[in-house]
């Protein structure tokens, strides 16, 4: 019986021994779970920090960007309107030469020609002899009437259709002779404007036809660059003419126009193309100035000016739109039309002219009216180089 209390009396001792230690420990850990968890709950969250740059729009141009092939604006292939032996050839009439304007290229034997000139002369004295017997006869066949008392209103007694056929044998002859001087001016090919030599297709002492091809000629007093400007950019062009259009090859600079479209589009890209020119493209009155024809050239075009531009960084602007600082310290979104765009660089173009705090670095995710704490700003926007679309 002793034994059985003994026992009971031990597993009660060790129940309440364990509840002890349960107590014990509740008390010790709930107070610094309960220290853990009150500062989170009662912390207020950071707002996201931004930098800002004032920025005020205003009137501002910039460039169109293109680039083209250069062409002659002219050729001409070389060819006599007479037939004989060449006797003469310029020592600059070769592949590459460049000749001034009224330079004789060619020269024919003249000796078939000056005896054409020499027979036609012939004609024309004695058709102007017989002319003049004729005007004799007719002012005796005239007098002869007179004295005879017999006036008569026939043409023929007053041998006025003699005279008449004698003017127009005269006029034929000095048709004959005028020809003949042509032909003989004929005779030497001259340079119909200041030209590069393309190609010769003649050697000296060659008999050549009326019509055939001795060569080819290309104008250097003024050369074209055709040019292919995308649709979407055609709105920003003024008016044409368009003036001070800069051509860059090799930091070998021209000024030029862009003067027309020449109404066709381009069969790989589907843009329209223009005609720019460019005044002595070979450097005859600016020596060191040459651009060749075929060269790939750089092409600035001025373009008209937008109200309410500013220069931004790239990265400022997303899905043509920017996010402004408001007075309260809140983001706001401005829809903008990018006018252009180089390198890191953007022009666009603001709803109105007023001056706005734009946000140059913000958070990943942004929404309208979110409140932010603004820092110093280490950006600016740095001037667009080229102002190029």
């Amino acid at each position: 019986m002793l034994k059985m209390f003994y026992g009971i009396k031990g597993r009660w001792f060790l129940t309440l021994l364990m509840i002890i230690l349960i107590v014990l420990a509740g008390y010790f850990i709930t107070p610094s779970s309960k220290a853990n968890s009150e500062p989170t709950s009662s912390s207020a969250k950071p707002l996201p920090l931004i930098s800002v740059t004032p920025i005020t729009p205003k009137l501002m141009n910039t460039k169109l960007e293109l680039s083209g092939v250069v062409k002659p604006i002219e050729n001409t292939d070389i060819a006599f309107e007479v037939a004989g032996k060449v006797i003469y050839l310029h020592p600059s009439f070769i592949d590459g030469g460049i000749v001034k304007k009224g330079t004789v290229l060619i020269k024919l034997n003249p000796f078939d020609l000056t005896a054409a000139v020499t027979l036609a002369e012939a004609k024309v004295a004695k058709a102007s002899a017989e002319l003049e017997e004729e005007k004799a006869k007719a002012s005796v066949a005239k007098a002869t009437l007179l004295l005879a008392n017999t006036p008569s209103t026939n043409p023929l007694a007053k041998r006025e259709p003699q005279v008449k056929s004698a003017k127009a044998l005269l006029l034929a002859a000095q048709t004959q002779l005028q020809i003949a001087q042509t032909n003989l001016a004929r005779s030497a090919y001259r340079a119909p404007y200041d030209a590069l030599v393309q190609n010769r297709a003649v050697g000296l002492g060659q008999v050549i036809s009326q019509g055939q091809t001795l060569g080819r000629l290309a104008n250097v007093a003024k050369a074209e660059v055709h040019v292919a400007i995308a649709d979407n950019k055609l709105s920003v062009l003024p008016s044409l003419p368009i003036n001070n259009v800069i051509i860059n090859h090799h930091h070998v600079i021209h000024t030029g126009r862009l003067t027309r479209s020449i109404g066709t589009r381009s069969s790989s890209t589907r843009s329209a193309i223009y005609i720019v020119e460019i005044t002595d493209p070979y450097g005859l009155l600016n020596q060191g100035k040459r651009i060749e024809f075929g060269e790939f050239v750089h092409v600035s075009v001025p373009t008209r000016h937008f109200k309410n531009a500013a220069v931004v960084a790239q990265h400022m602007v997303t899905n043509s739109r920017i996010w402004a600082l408001s007075a309260n310290n809140t983001l706001q979104s401005i829809p903008v039309e990018i006018l252009n765009m180089q390198k890191h660089n953007l022009m666009i173009q603001l709803p109105s002219d007023e001056s706005i705090i734009l946000v140059d670095k913000r958070p990943e995710i942004v929404r309208e009216n979110m409140a932010v704490n603004v820092i110093n700003s280490a950006l600016a926007t740095a001037p667009l180089e080229g102002n190029s679309l």
